[in-house]
């Protein structure tokens, strides 16, 4: 049975606190991602700082021509004179046709299929949590109040974003546990692989005796937040050859909480599980901007619209084929909010090896009821970008595309021709 603990008291600082409170912690504001050398020449990197820094306009990628159309234009609705029993035809392409293929060797990244070592993204997946202090930080919280910071908000995202498909197990071994060095020792550690995988394998062997690992999918170490020399919580993406082994099982993900806790809560664990299960930042490395904001987690974390993209769910199990139509031009096409289940998800064309154009309906529902433009937003996945580059990115910046507005790319011209509580109708032609 899910645990679940109500929180003993409200985490309520600002944005600008945290990134205050992130700065005093001798952390760079305009978050990085860093890739470190990993073992066999994997990457196997160690997801570094959060974004803290606050909205910020996304470049133009596209020329956006909003404009009114001539309803004459549209295609005029057959008579309803016989009815056709057979199936309906899908316009376009298979939905194979616009999938990119995941780069060979990486941790994280915008293609199929997604590496079977990552973190299983559909049914349940068990997650196994430890507390641990150090002597010269000692918790003043209670794991318990801890716990609360993150659940059942983790546990609560996941079922929404995935429409019930995963079911996340938090599973806390409520007593802090007191590693070996001071709290410095394992903030530095966090700066390689073989670093971060120490820490999180000392983590595990001090709860072993009391904890049973076997069925762990992964673990996340919470630090006490009072280490101010782990200011951030990263995520560990293990290789084949360097599993943490206990009871019998060899994990190979694990994430490690710092003092963001206090600002980001249940939203750090939920983006960190995102890398977990293989999906990239998409927010600019070395700086304050990002690619997608406000319409995915993984940019922002205290973002507007904190569900995750269209793609993201295609990647992760959640929308299936047949939610996605590929190549299917100069036909109506009605897509649901991604924000509820059911229906057509997206309209994608593929563009050339690497990349693929996505649409979406977005509306205030969920995880983004503060979204404050609704409409049909389109992105740019390019599997040949790295991460902390624009891996995938948002063609209409933060502005959705309303009815009557379309959007050029390369040639693909993307037009809404109707929006409603239900969903965006759009038309895909080529000029």
């Amino acid at each position: 049975m899910r645990r679940r603990l109500d929180p003993p008291f409200a985490v309520s600082l600002t944005r600008w606190a945290a990134v205050l409170l992130c700065c005093l912690a001798g952390c760079d504001d305009g978050t990085t991602e860093d890739v470190f050398d990993a073992p066999a020449s994997t990457d196997a990197a160690t997801d570094a700082m959060i974004d803290a820094a606050s909205d910020a306009d996304v470049d133009a990628a596209t020329a956006v021509d909003a404009g009114t159309l001539d309803a004459s234009t549209l295609d005029a609705a057959p008579p309803d004179a016989t009815v056709d029993m057979a199936p309906p035809v899908r316009p376009g392409a298979s939905p194979d046709a616009c999938k990119l293929s995941f780069t060979p060797n990486d941790a994280v990244g915008v293609g199929f299929p997604r590496p079977e070592i990552r973190l299983p993204s559909t049914g349940v997946v068990r997650v196994a949590m430890v507390f641990v202090d150090f002597d010269d930080v000692a918790a003043e919280r209670t794991p318990e109040e801890v716990f609360a910071m993150v659940s059942p908000g983790a546990e609560d995202y996941f079922a929404v974003n995935s429409y019930g498909r995963m079911d996340l197990m938090l599973e806390p071994h409520l007593v802090w546990l007191r590693l070996s060095e001071n709290a410095a020792h394992y903030g530095e550690g966090l700066s390689s692989f073989e670093g971060h995988r120490a820490f999180i394998e000392e983590a595990v062997q001090a709860a072993d005796p009391a904890v049973d690992f076997a069925g762990a999918d992964m673990v996340v170490v919470m630090a006490t937040p009072r280490a101010e020399a782990i200011p951030f919580g990263p995520t560990w993406t293990g290789v084949p050859g360097w599993e943490i082994e206990a009871d019998g099982n060899a994990m190979m993900n694990g994430i490690t909480s710092g003092r963001d806790l206090l600002f980001w809560s249940s939203q750090w664990l939920n983006h960190e599980m995102g890398h977990s299960m293989s999906l990239p930042d998409l927010y600019e490395y070395g700086a304050p901007n990002g690619f997608t904001r406000p319409f995915s987690l993984m940019d922002l974390i205290d973002s507007d619209a904190a569900e995750l993209l269209a793609w993201e769910r295609w990647q992760l199990g959640w929308i299936d084929d047949d939610q996605v139509l590929c190549a299917a031009y100069d036909t109506p096409i009605t897509l649901t909010p991604i924000e509820t289940a059911g229906g057509l998800k997206s309209a994608m064309v593929r563009l050339d090896d690497d990349r693929v154009l996505v649409t979406e309906s977005r509306r205030a529902l969920g995880y983004d009821a503060n979204l404050a433009r609704t409409g049909l937003v389109v992105s740019l996945v390019d599997s040949s970008t790295v991460r902390g580059a624009g891996p995938i990115r948002v063609l209409n910046g933060q502005r959705a595309l309303l009815a009557g507005e379309r959007l050029v790319f390369e040639g693909v011209v993307i037009e809404v021709i109707e929006a409603s509580a239900e969903g965006d109708t759009l038309r895909i032609t080529r000029e």
